[in-house]
């Protein structure tokens, strides 16, 4: 997205800085999308989640693991606002066609997690 350059100071400014180019006036800023997490019983509350969760925000499924024991986790993308609505929205769906185990939202994951879970 395009803003403005920040000259207010403080570590927002400071990671545009690194992170960003200066092209015409405007900071191109490169930040980390937040990720949402949704972890069900069973294959059917997972597509179920899934669906919701794209529908009700503009959000990517990035990833889909099948847990031990019938636990099946979906990961989502996207804009904070839309990974927390998009989660609230999957686990609703997800509870009403079976069991939620555990939802969670990263806003700003560290890039280890990054390179370690998502490439």
């Amino acid at each position: 997205p395009l803003e403005p350059p920040c000259s207010s100071g403080g570590k927002r400014a400071e990671q545009q800085e690194r992170q960003a180019k200066l092209e015409g006036g405007w900071v191109i800023v490169a930040y980390r999308q937040a990720v949402g997490m949704i972890e069900t019983m069973g294959f059917v509350g997972a597509v179920e989640a899934a669906d919701a969760a794209v529908k009700a925000a503009n959000v990517k499924i990035v990833k889909y693991a099948s847990v031990d024991g019938g636990l099946v986790s979906i990961h989502v993308r996207g804009d904070v606002g839309a990974v927390q609505a998009a989660v609230d929205a999957a686990a609703e769906a997800a509870r009403r066609v079976g069991s939620v185990f555990a939802v969670h939202v990263i806003p700003a994951p560290s890039e280890d997690v990054d390179e370690s879970i998502y490439k």
